[in-house]
């Protein structure tokens, strides 16, 4: 499947354990070029990171959306070329998944 935000294209992936419902969504951009975009439309929706790491082979950034009780990461493995966002539940108030 695909999911298309603006200018944004991605890869999409829903995962179901055997027990419970969806645990996570990941999103794999489609053209690398536009990882800016997508870092300046996560930081437009969510505001500064609340952490930042960067290596040798990317970076990472992680936010908190309390309000949907959603943790959202951002992969960026420059070394491959290879950008995605994922999206959990920031806790288990119950056991049935985003």
């Amino acid at each position: 499947m695909d999911y298309v935000s603006g200018n944004l294209r991605f890869k999409d992936l829903f995962y179901f354990p055997k027990l419970g419902g969806l645990k996570f969504v990941e999103l794999h951009l489609e053209d690398y070029t536009k990882k800016v975009d997508l870092i300046n439309a996560l930081i437009g929706k969510y505001g500064p990171p609340i952490e930042k790491h960067e290596s040798d082979v990317g970076m990472s950034m992680r936010w908190l959306d309390k309000p949907d009780n959603l943790l959202i990461g951002f992969v960026d493995l420059s070394i491959i070329s290879d950008a995605s966002v994922i999206y959990n539940p920031a806790s288990n108030q119950s056991s049935s998944g985003l």
